[in-house]
C-alpha cells in the first residue's frame, strides 16, 4: 500500500513537471521575437518571408548597383536593426539561391551582423559570372536569418590536444 502511494505520488510530480516543461516550451515557441527596425532611406522595404515556411527573410536593394565581373560590392538596405531584449541572438546575411544560379552573385562570406551593431544593413556581393550584373530597386538579392550564439566560453592554452582519427587533415581531406 506505501509503495502505491509512493508511486501515485511520484506519478502525479512527474505529470505535472512534464505538463509545465510542454506549457514553458509552447510558451517559448509562440512568442514572437521583437525587432526594431529604424527605415533609414525611404525606399527601403522591410525583410520579409518568401513563405511561411521560408528558413530566411529576404533582403531588398534600395538602388540600382552595377557589379562587374570579378568584383565585389557593397549593398545597402536602408534600414538598421536591433533585436529586443535578447542578447543571445545575432542576424547572419547569406546568398540567395536564385540569384547565385541565374546571375553568378553570391555574398562573398556570410556577413554576421553583431547584435550590438546599429549602423545600416549592407550585403558584400560578388559577381563570380564573367558579364556585368545589375541590380535595381526593390530586387531581393541577400537573406538573413536569426541565430543563437554563445560567448560563454572559456578558452584554455594548454600543450597538446586530444587526438582525433581526422588530426590535422582540413580542406577537404575527408573526400568529396
Amino acid at each position: 500500500m506505501i509503495f502505491f502511494l509512493f508511486y501515485l505520488l511520484y506519478q502525479l510530480n512527474y505529470n505535472n513537471n512534464l505538463s509545465d516543461r510542454i506549457t514553458s516550451i509552447e510558451r517559448k515557441k509562440n512568442l514572437p521575437i521583437e525587432i526594431k527596425i529604424k527605415k533609414m532611406h525611404d525606399n527601403a522595404i522591410l525583410p520579409t518571408l518568401g513563405t511561411i515556411n521560408s528558413a530566411c527573410f529576404d533582403l531588398f536593394a534600395i538602388e540600382e548597383v552595377e557589379i562587374l565581373p570579378n568584383k565585389t560590392v557593397v549593398i545597402p538596405h536602408g534600414f538598421a536593426i536591433e533585436i529586443k531584449n535578447r542578447n543571445d541572438l545575432h542576424f547572419a546575411i547569406y546568398s540567395r539561391s536564385g540569384i547565385s544560379i541565374r546571375l553568378g552573385l553570391s555574398v562573398q562570406y556570410v556577413g554576421i551582423i553583431d547584435n550590438d551593431y546599429r549602423g545600416e544593413m549592407k550585403s558584400i556581393i560578388h559577381n563570380f559570372s564573367d558579364q556585368i550584373q545589375y541590380i535595381t530597386p526593390g530586387e531581393r538579392i541577400t537573406q538573413i536569418g536569426l541565430q543563437r550564439f554563445i560567448t560563454d566560453v572559456n578558452f584554455e592554452v594548454v600543450n597538446n590536444l586530444n587526438p582525433t582519427t581526422r588530426g590535422t587533415g582540413g580542406f577537404g581531406s575527408t573526400g568529396k
